[in-house]
């Protein structure tokens, strides 16, 4: 598997948000926006995007490489129980509000 965050000399604990995090945070967010947006979409492509989320999100095969949904959980200490439960619930006026902190985020 990948090295913990520990391993690598980053110690999470002491309040800064490392870059890796905030990378998969936001690819989580990403496809989660992508999701709920367009997932029933009309436009072929855009239904595209929710498809590709729909699949990374929700498919329960992991090949433990590093772009893997499962993986990124890991990383992120989150269940994906809950990360896909958060998800399931998003509204579009919510999932519009995530895709507008993409640009302007204040970490």
């Amino acid at each position: 598997m990948f090295p913990a965050p520990l391993e690598l000399g980053l110690d999470p604990g002491n309040g800064h948000i490392p870059w890796y995090t905030r990378l998969w945070a936001a690819v989580v967010r990403r496809a989660s926006v992508d999701w709920v947006l367009y997932r029933d979409h009309e436009n072929k492509k855009l239904r595209r995007l929710g498809d590709d989320a729909d699949l990374w999100l929700f498919n329960n095969n992991d090949d433990h490489t590093i772009g893997a949904f499962l993986t990124v959980c890991g990383f992120l200490n989150i269940e994906p129980s809950v990360i896909r439960s958060k998800i399931s619930s998003l509204t579009e006026a919510e999932a519009r509000r995530l895709r507008g902190m993409e640009f302007g985020d204040e970490w």
